[in-house]
């Protein structure tokens, strides 16, 4: 066996063996002061303990994510978030090897602030999440990968304008295909913004969600990324990952009325942001400055930041030196 396959393999068992176990005891043993959504998913798993099968599969509600925490109901809520934790992590962290050729810069970009917002606390999106890059990225029938598609939409209906996205993306791009994609962002906003409110009501309390900020760096970062891609690239675009982007700043900018529901899609879409950013960020010195003011954001929104998710632990850390 040559150099370069033991490399191959060692590598490959340093990702899967190593560091995503790592990352899997980090977030499926969770702290409940950093764990802000813990009596939302206690709820939920009552709901599903108390419920039977045709209960849960008839209530139109998120189903298969109570499916399975309905098995879980019998070895108790913490296995069934380690076993979130698990499941998550191997399918996103699989499909993140297959979707960029700059590994090491995704990671640093998730584990910079998505790693702890959706795999720590907001562990149903994670799922759901999970399912879809999984398909988009990893699975080759296309049976499976619907399948998987659909189970992300049953795990967490928010996840479905990315699945929208994705089966727009991977037909032929047309005046017509364009026209009707805008008609349903067009039907899904107004939705949400007539019936939306009612799905993130559990969430409203939190601070973080109280106001909207126009300003806000992120999508901002997002913004001009898209706005330089188009010019650099023209026609060239239009793939999965520009029309995620896109979508997800969209759905901020035109949400604001609900800022809960505004962020939380905005958060979704990110996932994919980050996929196109490690893509081209060493294009050139545009795309380099966009990577590193991300990052830079993302760790201050995670560590510093007032209400930042770990603001207290980093403050705890701090007063050691």
């Amino acid at each position: 066996m040559n150099i370069s396959n033991d490399n191959i393999i060692f590598k490959n068992f340093s990702y899967y063996f190593i560091f995503i176990p790592i990352l899997i005891f980090l977030v499926g043993l969770k702290d409940n002061s950093i764990w802000l959504d813990y009596y939302v998913y206690v709820d939920y798993f009552n709901q599903a303990s108390a419920s039977s099968f045709n209960e849960i599969i008839f209530s139109l509600k998120d189903p298969f994510f109570l499916i399975i925490n309905k098995f879980f109901s019998g070895f108790g809520f913490n296995v069934f978030v380690f076993f979130c934790a698990a499941s998550t992590l191997y399918l996103k962290f699989s499909a993140f090897a297959k979707s960029t050729h700059n590994i090491i810069a995704l990671l640093f970009l998730y584990c910079s602030l998505y790693l702890f917002l959706h795999d720590y606390i907001q562990i149903r999106i994670a799922l759901a999440l999970a399912l879809a890059l999984y398909a988009i990225y990893s699975v080759r029938s296309s049976i499976i990968k619907y399948i998987f598609l659909f189970s992300s939409v049953l795990v967490h209906l928010s996840i479905f304008p990315l699945v929208i996205t994705y089966l727009f993306s991977i037909k032929k791009i047309t005046k017509l295909s364009i026209f009707l994609y805008v008609i349903f962002n067009l039907c899904f906003i107004y939705y949400i913004k007539i019936f939306g409110g009612e799905r993130v009501e559990s969430y409203i309390d939190s601070d973080v969600y109280n106001y909207f900020n126009f300003f806000a760096l992120l999508p901002m970062l997002q913004l001009f990324f898209l706005i330089y891609v188009s010019l650099k690239f023209k026609s060239k675009v239009f793939s999965f990952e520009y029309f995620s982007t896109l979508m997800g700043v969209v759905l901020y900018y035109s949400l604001y009325q609900l800022p809960a529901v505004s962020t939380r899609f905005f958060e979704m879409f990110s996932i994919i942001f980050i996929i196109y950013l490690s893509n081209l960020y060493k294009r050139d010195y545009f795309f380099l400055i966009i990577y590193f003011s991300y990052l830079f954001v993302c760790f201050y929104n995670l560590l510093i930041k007032p209400g930042a998710i770990l603001n207290q632990k980093f403050n705890f850390f701090l007063n050691f030196f």
